[in-house]
């Protein structure tokens, strides 16, 4: 969410890198789960009123990391492996406590609404807090183990996961689609959610891993053959 209201800032209760949280209450607008999607993929119009108590925070752009594994490192494979090779998701240790927070207040929300900005790469990033509020790694496992350079990485869901799975759902994930930061605007986002829009999301995956791919098998390929030109140039 991007955060902008009235609430109590209690950002100094949780890591000092994490995002600060702001809550309010009595919040009016629809009730949130009767807008939940119908035929037609359109919202209930006779949603009752109802008072919110709304936790509001932000994130720093992309949560999650994609490369290559180990396996795969530089003078470890020919460069058109990587065409071809597997991509892991991974959660840089600067993005731990984000990410730990995130999953600290889905334990305790009923919802989430996603208020990312509007276009696909806010779309995909709305995404991947969603993965990571249910705990999940978009095959259903969850992400409670790190590997040996302090990356986490997706491994079996722990019990609390499971069950907090259960309330939690993707169902109850939703989409606010806002253009300005007014409170016309806001109170519009409200009245009218939506889910996240997965082909933008698929059309953002597929950009990251052409990038990923062509990048780093051009790069290798570039450097080897440079480096076989300038070899009598080695100290």
């Amino acid at each position: 969410n991007n955060g902008n209201g009235n609430g109590n800032n209690n950002g100094g209760n949780g890591p000092r890198s994490a995002a600060p949280l702001f809550t309010s209450h009595n919040v009016c607008f629809p009730n949130i789960f009767s807008q939940a999607l119908l035929q037609g993929d359109q919202p209930s119009s006779s949603s009752a009123y109802r008072p919110h108590t709304m936790i509001t925070t932000s994130v720093r752009g992309h949560l999650a990391t994609q490369d290559f594994p180990k396996e795969y490192g530089w003078n470890k494979c020919h460069p058109s492996a990587l065409f071809h090779a597997p991509i892991e998701t991974t959660y840089s240790p600067d993005m731990m406590p984000l990410k730990e927070m995130l999953e600290r207040q889905s334990e305790s929300v009923d919802a989430i609404i996603l208020w990312l900005d509007c276009d696909r790469e806010g779309e995909a990033i709305a995404w991947e807090v969603q993965q990571v509020c249910l705990s999940l790694d978009g095959n259903g496992n969850g992400h409670d183990g790190d590997n040996d350079n302090g990356d986490v990485r997706p491994r079996s869901r722990s019990r609390r996961q499971r069950a907090r799975a259960s309330i939690l759902t993707p169902d109850r994930v939703y989409r606010a689609q806002f253009s300005t930061v007014l409170p016309q605007e806001i109170q519009r986002a409200l009245h009218n959610l939506t889910r996240i829009n997965m082909n933008f999301v698929h059309a953002v995956q597929a950009r990251s891993e052409h990038d990923l791919r062509v990048g780093a098998a051009f790069t290798r390929f570039q450097t080897m053959r440079l480096q076989k030109l300038f070899d009598e140039f080695a100290l």
